[in-house]
């Protein structure tokens, strides 16, 4: 996966590199976000998420007033929850590689507003697995920590979104980018199935929807 996003990166600084002789430029941000999953069902088991946070990172080419590309690279933890017979946890942090186009319809006074779409991988890497009970009488805890031989396992995500950059006053290169994010995938299920020896099952066959609001810093050069 590293070396696709490599290429990825690769071939991004190459067509910058010709956006750079159309008076095109480059940008860096920075994005702190807060990470919302949808719930989904499939085959008998009910799938959610905590809410996270994480972080992204931004590099666009641009190459005009309207048209630029975005590579996109991501960290973002939560718990993956898996209801059937009981309640699992699998504590799982998300990178995220994703390439999308970048449209600005109009520039208005220090206000940039933008959409995007794109395609990319979700790498959902499991910690430690829970299974959590009823709760219990006392102070008897109603978890334990399990081993399931839990696997990382990558997911083809599409990307779309739109926000608005604010350029700073008295910072030329600077500016506030608030955005909303979503990304839809195919759930994961860590390879834990009856086709890899597990006598359990999350596979649910469903599709799941990150959605990410987020705000950040631009840094133009």
């Amino acid at each position: 996966m590293l070396k696709q996003a490599g290429a990825v990166l690769a071939s991004l600084i190459f067509l910058s590199s010709i956006g750079f002789a159309q008076d095109g430029h480059f940008d860096f941000s920075v994005n702190g976000a807060g990470v919302f999953t949808k719930q989904s069902s499939g085959n008998g088991i009910t799938q959610t998420a905590t809410e996270g946070a994480g972080g992204f990172g931004t590099i666009r080419a641009r190459f005009n007033a309207k048209h630029s590309f975005v590579f996109n690279y991501g960290r973002y933890k939560n718990s993956q929850i898996y209801q059937s017979i009981d309640n699992f946890h699998i504590l799982a942090n998300i990178s995220e590689y994703s390439f999308a186009y970048m449209f600005t319809p109009f520039q208005k006074g220090r206000f940039e507003p933008f959409l995007l779409a794109g395609v990319g991988a979700l790498r959902f890497s499991p910690r430690s697995t829970w299974v959590f009970f009823p709760p219990l009488p006392g102070d008897i805890p109603n978890n334990i920590q399990i081993n399931l031989n839990a696997a990382k396992q990558t997911q083809l995500g599409y990307l779309y979104g739109l926000g608005v950059d604010y350029r700073l006053p008295h910072f030329t290169r600077l500016a506030l980018r608030l955005q909303y994010r979503g990304i839809l995938y195919k759930e994961p299920d860590f390879n834990i199935d009856a086709n890899h020896g597990s006598i359990l099952s999350f596979f649910t066959g469903a599709r799941g929807h990150m959605a990410e609001p987020s705000v950040g810093l631009v840094f133009r050069f």
